[in-house]
């Protein structure tokens, strides 16, 4: 029975870091989609501003 509530305590907290690193893999990727969408839409604006 000791076995089994180990592999339960062990498998939650692989599974909770798993989670984890998804999590911010997501929140990095959608960092970095942001700042290209922003960057491009200042240089867009700008351009604008010099016709």
């Amino acid at each position: 029975m000791e076995q089994l509530r180990a592999a339960v305590v062990e498998g939650s907290g692989q599974a909770s870091m798993n989670g984890v690193h998804t999590a911010v893999t997501v929140t990095g990727v959608l960092c970095l989609l942001g700042a290209a969408l922003a960057a491009a839409g200042l240089r867009g604006t700008s351009r604008a501003g010099q016709q």
